[in-house]
């Protein structure tokens, strides 16, 4: 059986380059991956506040397999710029929100990438 990785470096790494990516997300196998490691990174570079996680069942599987994925907050961009310009469908509530994202996407380079 493969040991799972722990390094917190390399753990850093890969949150850093998959939060500040394209898809500003990442997706760990709980096979490969110490998740209690995962954890600990998050929490000694103050991230927590910056992501959402959850732990997703993986179908198709002979044995129960569960992969993490984590991602950047977004949620409380959509409620602030919905607040901020009431409707979705204008150009105010894009500006918004992409500029708040890459707020978050900064924030979280800034605390892992450095």
């Amino acid at each position: 059986m493969k040991e799972l990785l722990k390094d917190e470096a390399e753990i850093k790494r890969r949150l850093c380059e998959g939060l500040t990516g394209p898809t500003l997300s990442l997706v760990l196998d709980r096979r490969l991956v110490d998740i209690e490691a995962v954890r600990k990174v998050i929490l000694k570079y103050e991230v927590g506040n910056l992501i959402d996680s959850r732990l997703l069942p993986l179908k198709g599987e002979a044995e129960q397999s569960f992969v993490l994925v984590i991602r950047l907050k977004e949620k409380e961009c959509v409620a602030s710029c919905d607040e901020k310009c009431g409707s979705r469908d204008t150009m105010c509530f894009g500006d918004c929100f992409f500029e708040c994202l890459s707020s978050i996407r900064d924030e979280a380079e800034s605390k892992l990438c450095r």
